[in-house]
């Protein structure tokens, strides 16, 4: 054993090492042999790289050379585009020139039949093949009989199959214009016609303007230059025609002056109170409306009348006015005037439960003095708490139902001096409510008509009657309610969940019930709107009158009752409108030991249409005070823990 380890020291230590060492030669060989590769690979690798480099150049230049193809393509394509344009140019424009020519006469009157002549000229060497002429008339005119079409059609159209060199056709177009003095009526025409050399269809286009010089129509009234202001009036219009057409579908409109009360006209309207479906309207025809009504203003006041004439669409309620026609009249100034004044305005819509103040003033405008004047006020006593009327300086003479005021009660009245304007007031209190009791008994007005005299005349003036009246028309407009509250117990949905009282961080249910009454005008778009809470959950449970126009948004919390049309007398002379729904409460910690709310933002709304005013009303928030629910107990209200 230790022979072998001696054995293997003198091998590990020995200067040959391990193994037996190679001679120094044999080592120059190896190191030879690896340069000569190298060298060898090298030399392969330079001989390749002028063959790459070739190649990536080739490559480079492919694009440049596709680049220079298709700007050499454009190129072409341009010149190619140009030679056919300048052989198109030559062999149709230059020798194949088409006009087309519209004309007509530049003004007519309203009615009047107006000719158009199309000319259609082939100016080049080309004959001209399948072509179709157009013509659109102007908006308003009606064809006649005598042109190239029939004249039923508006739109006509004409084929011609050919048009030969330097031929020309002339087609002729007739109608009647229709419209307003100096609107511009424009006819058009248009022709597609193709060359027989070519296979394109080209067009041409022309147009004419024409003038309506003026409606051949008259417009007359008859009133009186002088009108003592609130009397009754009438006027009459006249719409005489001159045209030597008839005139179709016409309408007339009749614009009254402010102050002006229509009672009734011969013939009567067609829609609303001052509009006429005239109709057809003949030459030398005339028409004549007479109106009735009552006309209030001040003293010199002028009043115009103004009548238009035309065509009118009912359902767009869009009108093309021919022809306006103005009248007017003046008010005059009476011997003694008066007029009213109305919580401090010359109109008023009045409210039923309302205090209403009046001053009426008056004048003296003879110029000399006047004694003993009286002034007397009837007023509509039905819609009246005559117990609260107050005359200041003034009395009630319960035997003529006149408010009275004379020298003895206003001392001011002994002697009224020329040209200086003086009042007496009082004031009253409307009814609560309508007095509604069958179904006639709606649209209620307050009338107010005071008279003013003197039977003292001075002696100028003697055999001249020295009086004046004078009227308000107060509209009253409806009482529009609505009553709200909440139930828990005996509701009309059905037993409600959970228990009373309510409690913290737990569901209960409640009922909500709404009742709407209207009482004297009707109304339209009225709506019932109102609010949940964050802690209030709507189930959507319902019952009652119009539960499908109930509309809530579960993103707001925002309810509506979309009611519509409400009549008058609803909640009176017929049922209430009602509604009940159920609503759930879940209370935090925050509301025990108090009442919550269940409804907020509660309001109602319409249009009176007969006052012409819009009616709100807001209810205070329902919450789960119980305080009309028979069974429930005050120690229900409140939250408990």
């Amino acid at each position: 054993m230790p022979e072998k380890i001696n054995e293997l020291k003198e091998k590990l230590y020995s200067r040959e090492g391990p193994g037996e060492r190679k001679p120094a030669d044999e080592l120059h060989e190896v190191h030879r042999s690896r340069e000569e590769k190298a060298k060898t690979r090298w030399e392969e690798e330079g001989a390749s790289l002028p063959g790459k480099i070739l190649q990536r150049e080739e490559a480079e230049a492919k694009p440049k050379r596709s680049k220079l193809f298709i700007a050499v393509m454009v190129v072409s394509l341009i010149l190619l585009l140009g030679a056919g344009s300048f052989i198109f140019y030559s062999l149709y424009y230059k020798k194949s020139g088409v006009s087309l020519e519209l004309i007509g006469k530049d003004t007519v009157e309203a009615g009047d039949a107006e000719v158009w002549v199309v000319i259609v000229r082939n100016e080049g060497d080309i004959p001209l093949i399948k072509n179709e002429l157009t013509f659109a008339y102007p908006k308003g005119a009606i064809p006649l009989a005598g042109g190239a079409t029939d004249p039923s059609v508006l739109h006509p159209k004409i084929l011609i199959d050919s048009i030969q060199p330097r031929e020309e056709k002339r087609f002729e177009f007739t109608a009647r214009l229709f419209g307003s003095a100096d609107e511009k009526k424009i006819a058009d025409a248009g022709l597609i016609y193709r060359p027989e050399n070519v296979s394109s269809r080209l067009t041409k286009r022309a147009s004419f303007k024409t003038s309506i010089s003026r409606v051949p129509f008259a417009i007359a009234y008859t009133v009186s230059p002088e009108i003592v202001g609130g009397q009754a009036v009438s006027f009459t219009v006249d719409i005489t025609s001159s045209s030597k057409a008839t005139f179709e579908n016409m309408y007339v409109r009749i614009d009254y002056p402010a102050g002006f009360q229509f009672a009734s006209a011969e013939a009567a309207p067609d829609i609303e109170k001052n509009i006429w479906r005239l109709g057809n309207i003949s030459p030398g025809e005339t028409r004549r409306i007479t109106v009735h009504g009552t006309l209030a203003g001040t003293p010199e006041e002028l009043k115009p009348i103004i009548a238009s004439f035309g065509e009118y669409n009912p359902d767009t309620r869009q009108w093309k006015v021919y022809l306006e026609g103005r009248g007017e009249t003046r008010i005059s100034s009476p011997p003694l005037f008066v007029r009213h004044e109305v919580n401090g305005g010359a109109t008023h819509t009045g409210s039923f439960g309302d205090n209403i103040q009046f001053r009426i003033f008056y004048k003296n405008t003879l110029g000399v003095l006047l004694k003993d004047v009286f002034i007397r006020t009837k007023i509509s006593e039905g819609l009246l708490n005559m117990r609260q009327l107050h005359p200041q300086f003034g009395f009630y003479d319960g035997q003529t139902h006149e408010i009275v005021w004379n020298a003895a009660s206003n001392p001011e009245l002994k002697e009224v001096l020329p040209g200086v304007e003086k009042s007496v007031f009082f004031s009253v209190t409307t009814l609560p409510t309508p007095p509604v009791h069958q179904p006639s008994d709606k649209n209620f007005v307050l009338d107010v008509h005071t008279r003013i005299n003197t039977r003292t005349v001075p002696k100028e003036y003697s055999g001249i009657k020295i009086e004046y009246e004078n009227t308000l028309s107060i509209k009253m407009k409806s009482r529009l309610t609505l009553s709200s509250k909440s139930i828990f117990y005996d509701s009309p949905l059905g037993p409600n969940i959970g228990k009373l009282p309510p409690r913290s961080n737990q569901e209960t249910g409640y009922t909500i019930l709404m009742q709407v009454v209207n009482t004297s005008s009707d109304l339209k778009d009225a709506k019932v709107m109102f609010a949940l809470p964050g802690n209030v959950r709507w189930t959507g449970q319902l019952a009652g009158d119009k539960t499908e126009r109930v509309n809530y948004n579960l993103s707001s919390g925002e309810a509506s009752w979309n009611i519509g049309d409400l009549p008058a007398g609803t909640g009176v002379l017929k049922p209430p409108l009602l509604l009940a729904f159920n609503v759930v409460l879940t209370p935090g910690a925050d509301s025990i030991g108090q009442t919550t709310i269940l409804i907020k933002d509660i309001a109602i709304t319409g249009t009176d249409t007969f006052a012409g005013t819009d009616l709100k009303a807001a209810n205070s928030d329902i919450t789960t005070s119980l305080q009309q629910d028979p069974k429930a107990k005050n120690s229900d209200w409140a939250v408990g823990e």
